[in-house]
């Protein structure tokens, strides 16, 4: 029972760390293309300095 639930820890340690780095690349993909986006329209922010 205690082998079953390091296991099961370990699992759902795994799986947020998959979460947090797709949740940061999806935010760092959108930051670039709002800051291209941003670059084409002539109103260019930087979203970077505001985020942590």
């Amino acid at each position: 029972m205690k082998r079953f639930r390091l296991n099961t820890a370990l699992l759902l340690i795994l799986l947020g760390l998959f979460l947090g780095l797709c949740g940061f690349s999806i935010t760092s993909t959108y930051c670039a293309w709002d800051q291209l986006t941003a670059t084409a329209t002539g109103t260019f922010t930087f979203p970077a300095e505001t985020t942590p």
